[in-house]
């Protein structure tokens, strides 16, 4: 149903975190060649997981500072907007 949503809405499926066995989940996602499919997870990707392989990349650790050094390029501008859950 997940998948169909995304086709009919012409959306993406993003899925932040997944299950302690993330391979049914992964193989069912990827197999779907017309919706694009994000996957977030601590855990390094693991080729046994879908028959597939898909671009994995590997973003960079947050940074010290990193909500005070937006605080200061945003200014004022950022008052209502709940910085520290974005960064």
């Amino acid at each position: 149903e997940l998948l169909r949503e995304a086709r009919l809405g012409d959306r993406a499926v993003v899925v932040a975190g997944l299950p302690e066995k993330p391979g049914p989940l992964v193989r069912a996602l990827t197999a779907a060649r017309d919706v694009t499919v994000l996957l977030t997870d601590p855990r390094p990707y693991d080729p046994h997981w879908s028959p597939t392989d898909p671009l994995v990349l590997d973003a960079p650790g947050r940074r010290a500072g990193g909500a005070a050094a937006w605080r200061a390029a945003l200014g004022t501008d950022a008052d209502g907007f709940d910085l520290a859950t974005a960064v």
